[in-house]
């Protein structure tokens, strides 16, 4: 992909795991979308966009279909070389024949993977060594966000008319509906189609079937955290009579609890503590409880620490590559919220989609301060310079088990922003030698690897490598 004013250099590693032929499995005159990857014409250059269409169109069996809808539907100019066009499968079938072809792909609809913490990764607004102050709060960085939406009229998007205007080599475009939507701090956006999600089913817990036969007037119940979300427990408990609601957490959630806005008076209870409730409950015939709110405590240990529910290693798709690199704040995070389904304009999350933001946005102060970094320089300095040790001094530990967390559930540890921005020593790497050498180790073919790298109109040459060496 294109450098944009030297502030985004962005790396797409696609991995294709079937060929062509597999096509055929689906019906093969019903017409889908494709992603089509082609080779640009030797000895011609594509200055226009109509010129790129047109050589585009040249791979396709007519213009438009017996709908009178165009097939073309898009032409990529910098993240591959190809297009998105209307074909049916043994359509892409015999264009594999056509000189300049390398893949096609079918364009399918897929579901999405899902407390303040600046002051606790050791950002500070008004200290001079700060890394927000140092690097002038990441002025002139553009940050691109790949999630399930946003609201632009949310409060955190306002610009408050002190941001400067965009670098000028910004080409985005403003794909809200209303384009004032956008501002000097939100430039850009497009929408892409997604899977409308998991719907919920039968569940053991305390669903709304559980409580058909009982009278739960003036009841505390206590709940199992499982397969629905515990707001709607609550909902179904009060619509049973219950007056409160204790969720507990099963072995496999560990000691992760949630800061969520319960129906009922609530409290979550990590699985140790669960575990003498039922004890509890075993042994007294007439068993009581009482929920009261001691206040909001600050300063909660141990922590950092791993949540249950954080991504771990290693690499299911080869595990010579160490997984994951970095963990970040990702629970019971303050965020900002859609005021379209809520009366308030925050919520506390929790989640991938928490943590990532995180990262993104010490990324992009650190391409500020350095602004030759490659993103694998940025990577590596977040990497070697990331905490192993809670603030207590003790190991991170995993809410798993509460014992000391592996490399597996840590990756390098905690990110230290401060840390990350002198680290000292780095190490790049040139992604097209070593990537594709790694690609070529897990049986990737030519054809392949031309789409992956981009090598247009060159011979790649197939050499492996041990994966670690990517580590």
């Amino acid at each position: 992909m294109t450098t944009i004013n030297k502030y985004i250099n962005l790396v797409l590693f696609l991995l294709l795991t079937a060929s062509t032929n597999s096509f055929l499995l689906r019906n093969s005159t019903q017409i889908h979308t494709y992603i089509v990857h082609v080779q640009n014409p030797t000895g011609t250059k594509l200055l226009h966009d109509t010129d790129r269409e047109n050589f585009h169109e040249s791979f396709l069996p007519n213009a438009t279909l017996y709908s009178g809808e165009p097939r073309l539907i898009y032409s990529y100019r910098d993240v591959i070389s190809g297009f998105a066009a209307r074909l049916t499968a043994e359509e892409v079938q015999a264009m594999e024949s056509i000189d300049g072809f390398v893949h096609a792909q079918p364009d399918d609809r897929l579901s999405l993977a899902t407390t303040y913490s600046p002051k606790f990764l050791g950002f500070s607004r008004w200290e001079e060594d700060g890394l927000w102050v140092d690097s002038s709060y990441g002025q002139g960085v553009i940050i691109g966000v790949i999630d399930g939406g946003i609201d632009p009229a949310h409060p955190s998007f306002n610009d408050n008319g002190s941001i400067p205007p965009p670098p000028a080599k910004w080409k985005g475009k403003c794909g809200f509906r209303q384009p004032s939507s956008c501002n000097k701090k939100l430039i850009g956006a497009i929408s892409f189609r997604v899977f409308p999600g998991y719907k919920n089913q039968e569940h053991r817990s305390c669903n709304n079937a559980s409580f058909d036969s009982l009278n739960l007037r003036g009841k505390v119940v206590a709940c199992k955290a499982e397969g629905i979300k515990n707001i709607e427990m609550g909902k179904f408990v009060a619509k049973a009579g219950g007056v409160a609601m204790v969720v507990m957490n099963p072995f496999y959630l560990g000691s992760t609890t949630f800061s969520e806005p319960h129906f009922l008076p609530s409290a979550h209870l990590r699985y140790a503590d669960a575990m003498k409730v039922l004890s509890y409950l075993e042994s007294n015939s007439t068993p009581t409880a009482t929920i009261e709110f001691d206040g909001t405590n600050f300063g909660a240990r141990p922590s950092p620490a791993v949540a249950t529910f954080s991504s771990r290693g290693p690499s299911l798709i080869n595990g010579g590559i160490l997984k994951p690199d970095v963990i970040a704040p990702g629970a019971n995070i303050l965020s900002s919220w859609p005021t379209s389904s809520s009366s308030s304009a925050f919520n506390f999350l929790s989640g991938t989609s928490i943590a990532t933001p995180h990262i993104a946005g010490i990324a992009a102060l650190l391409r500020k301060n350095h602004p030759k970094w490659s993103p694998a320089a940025i990577k590596s300095a977040i990497m070697t310079t990331a905490d192993r040790k809670d603030l207590e001094g003790n190991p991170i530990a995993d809410e798993y088990n509460m014992c000391k967390g592996s490399v597996f559930a840590l990756g390098s540890g905690q990110v230290n922003p401060s840390a990350a921005n002198d680290p000292g020593l780095v190490y790049d790497i040139q992604p097209r030698q070593y990537y594709t050498r790694y690609l070529c180790s897990l049986g990737f073919t030519s054809k392949q690897l031309k789409v992956i790298a981009q090598h247009q109109g060159q011979r790649i040459i197939k050499k492996s490598t041990i994966e670690a060496n990517n580590n």
